[in-house]
Parts: C-alpha cells; sequence; structure tokens
C-alpha cells in the first residue's frame, strides 16, 4: 500500500534547533509515523538566528535514515512553494504557523487559487499563537493581518485545525468561528530520559528555564521575584537562563533586573542547548521554571517532568493540577503573592522533594500512556 504523502511547511528544521517547541514537535512526529507516511519537510536553511545550516541546499535529502525527506530552500519564493507542491503532489499539507509569509501564506494561497493542485487536506497548527497572551504581544500587526487574512484564506472547506489541548481548540474557535474544523491531537514528546548521576549541592537551590528568550517566556517575572526575596543564612539559590535570545529588547529589560541581586542570588545566561544535551542539562537543576504568557504543550516542560525535575509554571499551559499530583506548581500569573510564598516555601526546602521527583516522572509517563497516537494522528490525516 502507497503510503500518504504529508508535505510539511515549517520555517526552521533540524540540524536547526534554536526555534524551540514546533522543531521538535515534527521531528517527533516524523520518527513515530515514518513507518505510515512518507514525508516532506519544506524548510530554510537558516537556524532561527540567521545562522546558516552546514546542510545541502535547494534538493530533496533524506533525513533521518529515510524517516523524511527534506528541502532547505536558500531563496524560498511564492513560485518555489507552488513548485514544490506540484511536484510532491502531497496528499496533505501541514502548516506549522500562523503569521508566516512563505510556509503559511503561500501554501494558503496554492491550495485557495491554484487550479493545478488538488490538496486533500491541509492541517494546521497555530502552535499557540491564538492564545490571548499570544495575540497581545505585537497585537495591532498580528490583528490587521488576521483581519485581512482569515477571510480569504483561513476558512476554506479542506482546512483542519490541529489543536494539543481542550483549551487550544477553544483558541481556535474563538478566532476563526464555530464552524471551523478543529481536532484535539496531543504533540508527540521525545521519551528518552537521561541518568547521569549528577549529584546536587546540599547548599544550592537551582532554577532553570529552557526556552527561547522573549517577552512570551516572561523570564522577567521571575527576576523580579528574585530581586524581593531573602535568602536564608548558607544558602545560594541560582538560576540558570539557557535559550536562543529572540527579542534583544526584552533581554535588556531582563539584564536591568539581573542587576543589583540580593545576596545569596545568582543568575547565568547559559546561552543555547543542543537538543541532544537537554536532559542532562536539566539533571543539574532542582525546578523547572517558566511563567510564562501562553504554550499549548510546552516540550521543555514535558521533558523537566520526565527527568524528574517539577517544575514552576504559570496558569497559561496545559500541565495543570500539578501539585495535587505532586509533579510541580501551576500558579496564576495575577497572584504575585503566591508565586512569592511558593519561593518562599522552596528555598526553605518545605517539600517533600523526592516525592516530587517521582510524581514528576509519574506525570510525564501517564501522558504519553493516555495518547493513541497512530490513531489519533490518522484520524487527523484521513
Amino acid at each position: 500500500m502507497q503510503k500518504k504523502k504529508i508535505l510539511i511547511f515549517i520555517d526552521w528544521f533540524l540540524p536547526g534547533y534554536k526555534a524551540g517547541g514546533p522543531v521538535r514537535s515534527m521531528a517527533n512526529m516524523v520518527e513515530y509515523l515514518k513507518e505510515e507516511y512518507a514525508f516532506y519537510i519544506y524548510t530554510s536553511n537558516k537556524d532561527h538566528d540567521g545562522e546558516k545550516l552546514k546542510v545541502i541546499n535547494n534538493k530533496w535529502i533524506p533525513f533521518n535514515e529515510g524517516a523524511a525527506k527534506v528541502f532547505y530552500s536558500s531563496k524560498p519564493t511564492y513560485g518555489e512553494v507552488k513548485l514544490i507542491i506540484e511536484e510532491v503532489k502531497p496528499e496533505v499539507v501541514y502548516l506549522n504557523s500562523v503569521f508566516s509569509l512563505v510556509y503559511t501564506l503561500f501554501p494558503l494561497i496554492v491550495n485557495r487559487f491554484y487550479k493545478k493542485v488538488s490538496i486533500e487536506k491541509v492541517v494546521f497548527a497555530p502552535r499557540g499563537m491564538f492564545q490571548m497572551g499570544a495575540l497581545q504581544l505585537k497585537s495591532v500587526k498580528k490583528r490587521a493581518f488576521l483581519n485581512i487574512v482569515k477571510p480569504i484564506l483561513f476558512k476554506v472547506g479542506n482546512i483542519v485545525w490541529h489543536a494539543t489541548d481542550e483549551q487550544e481548540m477553544q483558541d481556535v474557535k474563538d478566532e476563526i468561528g464555530e464552524k471551523a474544523v478543529v481536532q484535539k491531537v496531543g504533540n508527540i514528546p521525545t521519551t528518552k530520559v537521561g541518568n547521569y548521576g549528577i549529584v546536587l549541592s546540599e547548599d544550592e537551590i537551582r532554577f532553570v528555564t529552557i526556552s527561547l528568550v522573549a517577552e512570551k517566556k516572561n523570564h522577567i517575572f521571575f527576576l523580579k521575584l528574585l530581586r524581593e526575596l531573602k535568602v536564608p543564612l548558607g544558602k545560594k539559590v541560582i538560576y540558570d537562563i539557557y535559550g536562543p535570545i529572540k527579542d534583544t529588547e526584552y533581554w535588556e529589560r531582563c539584564k536591568e533586573e539581573m542587576e543589583n541581586l540580593p545576596e545569596g542570588i545568582l543568575v547565568n545566561y547559559k546561552g543555547s542547548v543542543m537538543p541532544s544535551k537537554v536532559s542532562e542539562t536539566l539533571q543539574a537543576y532542582h525546578y523547572f521554571v517558566l511563567p510564562t504568557l501562553g504554550e499549548n504543550f510546552g516540550h521543555a516542560i514535558f521533558e523537566a517532568l520526565i527527568n524528574g525535575v517539577p517544575v514552576l509554571l504559570s496558569d497559561q499551559t496545559p500541565w495543570i493540577d500539578l501539585e495535587e499530583m505532586k509533579a510541580g506548581w501551576s500558579i496564576d500569573l495575577n497572584s504575585e503573592e503566591e508565586w512569592k510564598s511558593r519561593f518562599e516555601h522552596l528555598i526553605h526546602e518545605a517539600v517533600d522533594y523526592d516525592c516530587f521527583r517521582k510524581g514528576a516522572k509519574e506525570v510525564a509517563k501517564k501522558y504519553v500512556e493516555l495518547q493513541s497516537f497512530k490513531e489519533t494522528y490518522r484520524q487527523l490525516y484521513y
């Protein structure tokens, strides 16, 4: 039986890794479903920061021992996008962004107006971009874009929206309309667990964030908390930030908050971390922190959990009821006092840490067990 062809459009892809979650989502999906589908990936020959990838440009090359074919374009244009769709003749086109000119709008224009190709289904993954917190950032430009594009391109009859949780399903309905076809299918995470035997110092409480450095991730909220805390005598609080700097203006604001920290608190920027090193990196910390303005999944959150690192999150992620499951905490961003109280408990070690480590791993394992990935993706693609 011939495999169904799925053509994925994504701004950045491996070996680029600095765009974070969407890259990992697509890589994990391709690896997990490679026996059932023929995947083609059209992407840029650059990483998120503009650095050129060491890849063969402008021709199809095999990825991950034949799990997919990838086309790294050096000069993506509408004409090239149209030719790629004509050449591959995909049954399904998969889009990974709402606001990308080349990798979203161009394929949508081909789908809407170019009659020489027949695409059965366009699967559209908004990647959390319809969350309230995300839409509030650069809101004027985003709203103008959506007002122009939605009536023309987003409501074509063969578009199905890929939501990863109930909240994202509602976000799509709120933005596109109740008639939008939305299917809930979970992101496929990596299930590789590190076991590196790292011994954490008893004199330190170590926090880490691994994400893009951008306003949406809201590092600055946690940095402001740190400036107001008093550390017990003989203790040290370390907060390390990993990830590419997407927004330099925002990072300058973060650095201002990092100045004149109280005694006993140390904040470091550690740069980007390779995907293969994420598990090992996480295990050098007690807690993972992400006071994000909105996540539709959060691969780094999942990787923290599966590596037994309890998480301290905002309430704007699908990872809720964490304290009940002894895996971490999901706290309202509007409740600064609750954040302070929780943080003070952690630095005074007023939690059963080993219990929370086990709980974190259990939450991650249960997530995987509850997802019938092959069946749910089959429903998405057929």
